[in-house]
C-alpha cells in the first residue's frame, strides 16, 4: 500500500481545480494520504465555493452506464463538502 502514496501525491498535485467536486476530490485524497501541503488553500477554495443558502452545487457524481450523461446531487456534494471541511477543524460538530 505504502508504495501506491508516492504516485498518489504526485497525481493529486497535478490535478485541475476549479470545480466544486474535484476540490472536494482534493482535500479528501490529500487528506487520506496525509498530504498536509495547500490544504488551506483547497479548503479555502472549497469554502468560498459554498452558496449562499449553505449548500454546494450538485457535481457530477454518477455516470448513466456507457452513456456520457453524468449527474449528481446537491445533497450528495454538500455532505462530502461538510466532511472534507470538518476533518480539518473548519466545521463543528
Amino acid at each position: 500500500m505504502s508504495s501506491l502514496t508516492g504516485p498518489a501525491r504526485s497525481a493529486l498535485a497535478e490535478l485541475p481545480t476549479g470545480e466544486t467536486s474535484l476540490d472536494i476530490a482534493h482535500v479528501l485524497a490529500a487528506d487520506n494520504l496525509g498530504e498536509h501541503e495547500g490544504q488551506d488553500e483547497r479548503r479555502l477554495s472549497l469554502a468560498e465555493a459554498q452558496d449562499s443558502d449553505g449548500s454546494w452545487a450538485a457535481g457530477a457524481c454518477y455516470r448513466m452506464g456507457r452513456f456520457q450523461v453524468y449527474f449528481g446531487s446537491r445533497y450528495l456534494t454538500t455532505a462530502f463538502a461538510m466532511r472534507a471541511l470538518w476533518r480539518s477543524g473548519e466545521v463543528s460538530r
